[in-house]
């Protein structure tokens, strides 16, 4: 199967990268997951990761690429607000029209309108060169300590899943509860500063509630199930009960109403639709027809 697909990602100019054990337990090390490119290899690393998060490693894909720095493009344009706009009109209250009154020629009272208008414009209104600004984005912030927390967490799970033992699972969860109580801690100092450091506190207040509510909206529910009068929440009971139940309804169904699983051959009515014959016609023809 390992040949089968690297014949069938060689086809497609795709190479697999060659990485080391990524399920590691007490008593088994195997590598189950894949990382494939189409890039050069010297531009592409791999580095496996062990996060604690499950039984498998993760691996982190770092290519090197020229990426250009982000430019803001800055733009040309007047600002209209509600004081220069008072402003502009208090400017032509002064300016007189006569002349555009009184002159005959369309053109030139036109010009001279439209020199005033600029004029008076560019005194209230000038032109101005703006840049987008950068939005300040809520980000978490982790210091030495929450890094040393969590390398005793993953020292002692990689001890744990080398010796299996109940002390080793003991030692495990309180590195964990540790780490996590140093994030908790973390998030409301990075949560206050984010806060205290913007100008518009309730939008940062908003910001922060957001990121919150969308950091995972996912529920760990257990699945319950009724099985012979009993409610089992064991997750292998349960699908063993699924698994049965499915592979067994089709011939039950059919037992109950006393039908075999013998396929019926279904006449099948004739094509009663005449042949369609088609000839070449002439440039008379088409256009008759298209009349």
């Amino acid at each position: 199967q390992k040949k089968k697909l690297e014949e069938m990602l060689t086809s497609h100019n795709i190479v697999r990268l060659e990485l080391p054990a990524t399920r590691v337990v007490h008593n088994s090390a195997s590598s189950i997951d894949v990382v494939c490119t189409n890039l050069n290899e010297e531009d592409i690393g791999v580095e496996v990761i062990i996060t604690g998060l499950s039984d498998h490693t993760a691996q982190l894909c770092t290519v090197n690429l020229q990426i250009q720095k982000k430019t803001y493009p800055s733009s040309t344009c007047r600002h209209f607000t509600k004081d220069n706009m008072h402003h502009f009109k208090n400017l032509l209250s002064f300016e007189s029209f006569d002349y555009v009154y009184n002159t005959h020629d369309a053109d030139k009272a036109y010009e001279f309108f439209s020199n005033v208008l600029c004029r008076t414009l560019n005194a209230a209104c000038p032109y101005k060169k703006t840049r987008a600004k950068k939005k300040q984005k809520y980000r978490k912030v982790y210091n030495e300590e929450s890094h040393r927390l969590k390398t005793d967490y993953l020292k002692a799970l990689d001890k744990q899943n080398l010796y299996g033992r109940d002390i080793d699972k003991l030692e495990t969860v309180a590195k964990k509860r540790a780490y996590d109580l140093q994030l908790k801690e973390l998030r409301k100092q990075a949560t206050s500063h984010f806060i205290k450091q913007s100008s518009n506190k309730q939008k940062a207040l908003w910001q922060v509630i957001n990121y919150e509510r969308c950091r995972d909206n996912r529920t760990s529910d257990s699945i319950e199930l009724e099985i012979d009068g009993k409610l089992q929440s064991d997750p292998l009971l349960v699908a063993n009960h699924l698994n049965l139940y499915f592979t067994t309804v089709a011939d039950k169904t059919l037992t109950e109403m006393g039908l075999t699983q013998t396929s019926k051959q279904l006449n099948q009515p004739q094509n009663q639709i005449p042949d369609i014959s088609l000839w070449p016609c002439t440039l008379q023809e088409t256009e008759e027809a298209i009349s």
